[in-house]
């Protein structure tokens, strides 16, 4: 996501095209942004939430902080649809 172009609607945009190899339909485009932000918000009220997420037994992450804590679980949540995991 770093390397996608700027602004939050481009970076969603290049994290769907890049998982699922498709254009993003606008209504999802309006509900990942919404739950980017609102994961934004919840993660700077509680940085140890935001820590969390980049503790792994493979990997040893200094901090994170909510901004980049609330791309993970945007990624998360394109990573887990059922277009990603089983389609072809």
């Amino acid at each position: 996501l770093r390397e996608a172009p700027g602004g939050d609607e481009k970076r969603i945009a290049f994290l769907v095209r890049t998982a699922l190899g498709r254009a993003l339909e606008p209504r999802e485009a309006r509900r990942l942004a919404a739950y980017l932000a609102d994961e934004r918000q919840r993660l700077a009220a509680d940085p140890a939430a935001a820590g969390s997420l980049a503790r792994s037994p493979v990997t040893s992450v200094p901090s994170v902080d909510a901004a980049d804590a609330a791309w993970v679980l945007v990624a998360h949540v394109v990573l887990n649809l059922d277009e990603f995991v089983t389609k072809p």
